[in-house]
């Protein structure tokens, strides 16, 4: 029988002997109590985000709300070796969600989400709050999935002069059809103990004004082949080359 996974958004107590009772809310309680139909005594992992993961069984449920108890904590996270950032410009709906849910797949550690000259979304004020909070929702539901304890951290939309303006260490990147193949076999490999910094535009790419700034900041335009790319389909390929290349993958 699957044990399911569920990320839990109030923090688990670590200064607490175990077993403890833990209430589980929202979304974690609706999927136990009307998706899976658990009942008292069935198992299930329980990770908060701050490192490992708990094993618990279901105690009890009431109306919007599930009472756990937490036998024991596994202190492992299954987090990528070398860092990634990934900076992510605005993509529309389900192109935002398969982008955002593939990158936690494949061990991102922190992703900015970036404004860009020809971004077709730039939502704002409550608007941008729930995307926000939708965004962040799809990235746990990954890390449920994928077995991954420590989710990216997940930062609000800024302009690309901004985050370029953060100093940012390691081998950095920028999609771009007229880059450079096979980056990752050149200069850059020097770069390889730091991690990565990857870039990647809206549908309409990035401007030409754009590529000059990251050319500024040292990033290296690297072309992924001959075929253009979809904006949601360009980190992921770029990501698994990369992850690849540093043997998290295979």
């Amino acid at each position: 029988m699957r044990i399911s996974r569920l990320f839990s958004p109030t923090p688990i107590a670590r200064d607490r002997a175990l077993p403890q009772e833990h209430c589980l809310e929202g979304q974690a309680a609706h999927y136990l109590q009307h998706v899976l139909r658990s009942r008292p005594d069935d198992e299930l992992v329980i990770f908060d985000g701050l490192g490992g993961e708990f094993q618990a069984r279901v105690l009890a449920h009431k109306r919007h709300t599930t009472i756990v108890e937490l036998l024991s904590h596994l202190a492992e996270d299954r987090a990528t070796e070398h860092p990634f950032r990934l900076g992510l410009a605005l993509l529309r709906g389900d192109r935002m969600d398969y982008a955002l849910r593939k990158a936690t797949e494949l061990g991102v550690t922190h992703i900015q989400l970036l404004r860009t000259e020809r971004c077709e979304v730039n939502p704002s004020g409550s608007k941008l709050d729930k995307r926000l909070q939708h965004w962040r929702g799809v990235t746990y539901s990954a890390c449920e999935q994928c077995g991954l304890n420590l989710p990216p951290e997940l930062s609000a939309p800024c302009s690309l002069a901004q985050w370029l303006s953060h100093s940012m260490q390691g081998c950095k990147l920028v999609l771009h059809p007229t880059g450079r193949p096979g980056v990752l076999t050149g200069s850059s490999a020097t770069a390889r103990p730091n991690g990565f910094v990857l870039a990647t535009g809206p549908e309409g790419g990035f401007s030409e004004q754009e590529m000059a700034m990251f050319e500024e900041q040292g990033f290296l335009a690297w072309s992924l082949g001959p075929r253009i790319l979809r904006a949601e389909t360009a980190p992921i390929v770029a990501l698994a080359i990369a992850q690849h290349w540093t043997g998290e993958l295979g």
